[in-house]
């Protein structure tokens, strides 16, 4: 096994705004026919339904946002800045047995776009890895890995990992999954596991977390930035490199 290095809204913001208009008094009001009490008690019964009505609109507002958060479905465990910033390129393992033999010990990720054989290595590894790509470039995936079935899941970048560790991955009930990917066993170091490319049309360029799981559980993750189409083509390996140590 290869060495591994272990470091691995819609948040509800209600403003309501009570506007009260006050009609300008000519005449002071003559207070001697009616008893102190009546006037307490008439002010009070004001104050009363002014609450009232106010409570209920409160209500009825919260119970909006209740309804439209539970409809829009809203992944609240992927909120950003769990681990504060995460390093693109390396590796954070996920979920660790006590006994630290991770299904996953090491990922190699080439492209199709940018860089020679030298720069998409398919020797596997924790830090550095690939991590700079080229939208509607192809990503290929290479593990260190024992089990014969991974799924890789593309998220827009939160840096959370509790959210990624505690989240149960099932395809028709994850939310906020931009792509995600079958991995198999090929049998041989020399093949990829499989592959994904991000769509231009569907997503944006920008940094998007991978997260790799074996039966539904996340054991690895990393982060990737993704580029406009022809921002990478032109760069040499070194400018690759460099690029990888910058963002």
């Amino acid at each position: 096994m290869r060495n591994k290095t272990i470091a691995l809204a819609l948040t509800a913001a209600m403003v309501m705004g009570t506007a009260a208009g006050c009609a300008k008094k000519e005449e002071e009001p003559v207070m001697e026919s009616i008893p102190e009490s009546v006037a307490e008690s008439e002010v009070t019964e004001s104050v009363t339904e002014v609450t009232t009505e106010t409570t209920k609109e409160t209500t009825k507002a919260t119970e909006t946002e209740t309804e439209e958060t539970e409809e829009s479905g809203v992944e609240t465990s992927f909120e950003v800045g769990g681990y504060g910033d995460l390093i693109p390129g390396e590796i954070y393992f996920l979920n660790d047995p006590a006994d630290g033999n991770s299904p996953i010990q090491g990922i190699a990720l080439t492209g199709n776009v940018a860089g020679t054989g030298s720069f998409n290595t398919t020797n596997t590894n924790t830090n550095p890895v690939r991590c700079v790509f080229e939208m509607n470039e192809w990503v290929e995936i290479y593990l260190d890995c024992d089990a014969e079935e991974v799924q890789v899941w593309v998220f827009n970048y939160t840096g959370n990992l509790g959210g990624y560790e505690s989240a149960s991955y099932t395809g028709d009930s994850m939310v906020g999954v931009i792509a995600m990917a079958p991995l198999f066993n090929p049998g041989s170091e020399d093949f990829c596991w499989g592959s994904f490319c991000l769509n231009p049309e569907e997503v944006t360029p920008g940094y998007y977390d991978l997260v790799f799981t074996v039966d539904g559980k996340a054991y690895a993750m990393m982060v990737t930035r993704f580029y406009g189409e022809g921002e990478l083509s032109g760069m040499s390996d070194k400018e690759l490199t460099d690029l990888m140590g910058e963002i």
